[in-house]
């Protein structure tokens, strides 16, 4: 939680959510531990065409950080796998 300027010290909250994504550690990542069958429908799956990196939910917490107005929400960061 980060505090709102201008607003009473009031709090603001917000969740980033992922689904799958390459990482370097082998336990961290379902990806890493697909065959390639699995790993080319998944693929095939996402609206974006590739495996989600750290980089993409660095850039959501980037987001969520650096926007004072971003407050009560979710980021669902999946490349369009999970459309709501």
């Amino acid at each position: 939680m980060r505090r709102a300027p201008g607003h009473g010290g009031a709090g603001t909250v917000g969740t980033i959510v992922s689904k799958d994504y390459e990482t370097a550690v082998d336990f961290t990542s379902s990806t890493k531990r697909m065959n390639q069958k699995a790993r080319d429908a998944l693929v095939a799956a996402v609206p974006c065409g590739r495996i989600g990196a750290p980089e993409d939910i660095w850039l959501a917490v980037k987001f969520a950080i650096e926007c004072d107005y971003f407050n009560g929400a979710t980021i669902d960061v999946n490349g369009g796998l999970v459309m709501s």
